[in-house]
């Protein structure tokens, strides 16, 4: 629980899921905060939200509004929103190598083509083919897979090896470009679709670990903040995806 809000978060730090905090509003425009609660039991976790209409005037607004959706055909370790819309479930204790898709319209689940590797806290980008780029935590990376939603079928590609171990975020870049981004350097590996080729590891000049990245969705990364031998930087760099470089900034006012 963070300020009202639920994060499923991975033992690496990074954030696979969060809420906003939910709210109501009445007829008079009375505004009131709700408060989620999260119930744990073995294998599983059930988040609600009380509802206390006391001393309003309907009809009453909720944001966000639930609903109860067709269940998977199994449990599932990753889900992967898609350009259409859909989302793809893979792997799960029940059915480690399984795929499904969600339709939201249809409100169904469709089993799709087997992958070849066990995926786990799975990233995804999509590529310029329409091809979406699978990558999981682990000690290396020398075979990745892609899932081509026209046919709903997995392929292998060659990875980038054993370079990354703390996989963070993908993002684009020009020259049909991904960004693959490792936060223990941090560096950055990149992919070229065209050519099948990785190029890299492009490290972070400031030598800073656990540097928190996001992608300005122009092509480059901002890496700032992080720790060396122990000690908070306030440094920052921005990492270009046209010229493969990364680039010092003004630092942050405090060192986090």
């Amino acid at each position: 629980m963070q300020n009202d809000r639920v994060e499923l978060v991975r033992a690496d730090g990074s954030t696979v899921f969060s809420t906003l905090p939910a709210w109501l509003r009445d007829a008079h425009g009375t505004t009131r905060w709700l408060a989620p609660r999260v119930s744990n039991e073995p294998g599983s976790a059930t988040m609600s939200i009380d509802l206390d209409f006391e001393g309003l005037f309907f009809p009453v607004l909720v944001d966000p509004a639930w609903s109860s959706v067709a269940a998977s055909n199994k449990r599932r370790a990753s889900l992967i929103t898609l350009p259409s819309g859909k989302v793809l479930g893979l792997a799960g204790p029940d059915d480690p190598y399984g795929a499904e898709l969600y339709d939201p319209l249809a409100n169904t689940w469709t089993t799709v083509g087997s992958s070849t590797l066990v995926h786990s806290s799975t990233i995804a980008q999509p590529l310029p083919s329409g091809k979406i780029l699978l990558v999981d935590n682990g000690p290396s990376i020398a075979t990745l897979e892609v899932f081509d939603p026209a046919n709903n079928t997995f392929a292998t590609i060659a990875g980038p090896g054993g370079y990354a171990t703390n996989r963070r975020g993908l993002a684009p870049a020009s020259g049909g470009r991904t960004l693959l981004l490792d936060s223990s350097g941090p560096r950055v590996l990149v992919y070229t679709e065209a050519t099948a080729t990785w190029t890299g590891p492009y490290s972070y000049t400031g030598g800073i670990n656990s540097s928190a990245t996001v992608h300005l969705g122009s092509g480059k990364l901002l890496s700032a903040g992080g720790d060396t031998a122990g000690y908070p930087f306030s440094a920052a760099e921005i990492f270009d995806g046209a010229t493969l470089s990364w680039s010092t900034m003004a630092p942050m006012s405090t060192a986090e």
